[in-house]
């Protein structure tokens, strides 16, 4: 069962679909290029806006050759930076800290191999 806004809906829809139109294309054609020049002339010039632009890129480089992220170097050897990977401890570990207080120890030996190698 249909709702009775829906009915009314399609019907309006239909009528203004059928109606005729007011005016051909190319009138309507040259009344919107007409609109757009209008516009064009009331607004700022181009150059203003690639003059924005280029200042904006300009601040944005300024700050990054002059403020340039620093890094601390002070870390003690022998002690890596949390997030870095550390020399290995010994044959086939790893450390990496997670944070400043979360090591993680990794072991990468393989099996013992009993009897010889195997292939």
């Amino acid at each position: 069962m249909r709702n009775d806004n829906e009915a009314r809906f399609e019907r309006e829809w239909r009528e203004w679909l059928n109606r005729p139109v007011r005016r051909s294309p190319e009138a309507a054609g040259a009344q919107v290029s007409e609109l757009v020049r209008t516009r064009l002339r009331r607004g700022r010039p181009v150059w203003a806006s690639f003059a924005t632009a280029a200042a904006a890129v300009a601040v944005l480089a300024g700050t990054v050759i002059f403020f340039p992220r620093r890094i601390p170097t002070d870390v003690p050897s022998g002690i890596s930076r949390p997030g870095a990977v550390s020399e290995p401890a010994q044959p086939g570990e790893v450390l990496i800290w997670l944070d400043e207080d979360t090591p993680l120890y990794m072991h990468f030996l393989p099996p013992a191999i009993e009897g010889g190698s195997k292939s």
